[in-house]
């Protein structure tokens, strides 16, 4: 039985898919900032970032696994930024908008363990927010 928030029980399913629509791209503009910022900000500092994201990872394997990728690191900090640029565009022009919904989700939970108290705690809504909305996304097909 498909409801919706104002039947008897409350539903996921957006009442206006529209409004999923506008969210798709305003998560998509934040993955354009964030590429934007990598790929301008981060890169100078890619060695160093790199050493630190290794140094406050705390869930195995990834501090090994960062501090094998901070020998390469503005190839990881580059290849992020075109990570992110393609979710952005993805989101922002609704191709594949599921999948992309998919891909931020997966990419902020990701790198949860990568990160150190506090700055991973921003991930965790981000990643409830971005899994709901591809949640939500499919249940309008």
């Amino acid at each position: 039985m498909t409801t919706t928030l104002d039947g008897p029980e409350v539903s996921p399913r957006l009442k206006h898919p529209a409004k999923g629509q506008v969210l798709h791209r305003l998560v998509g503009v934040g993955f354009a900032a964030a590429a934007i910022g990598n790929a301008i900000g981060t890169i100078r500092q890619a060695p160093s970032f790199l050493q630190w994201l290794a140094a406050g990872a705390w869930i195995p394997p990834y501090p090994s696994l960062l501090q094998h990728l901070a020998d390469r690191p503005y190839a990881v900090v580059g290849a992020t930024a075109i990570f992110e640029a393609v979710v952005a565009a993805m989101l922002i022009t609704r191709w594949h908008e599921r999948v992309a919904l998919a891909l931020a989700t997966l990419f902020v939970l990701g790198l949860i363990p990568a990160l150190a108290w506090p700055y991973w705690l921003v991930n965790v809504p981000l990643g409830m927010l971005f899994g709901a909305l591809w949640w939500r996304s499919g249940q309008h097909k």
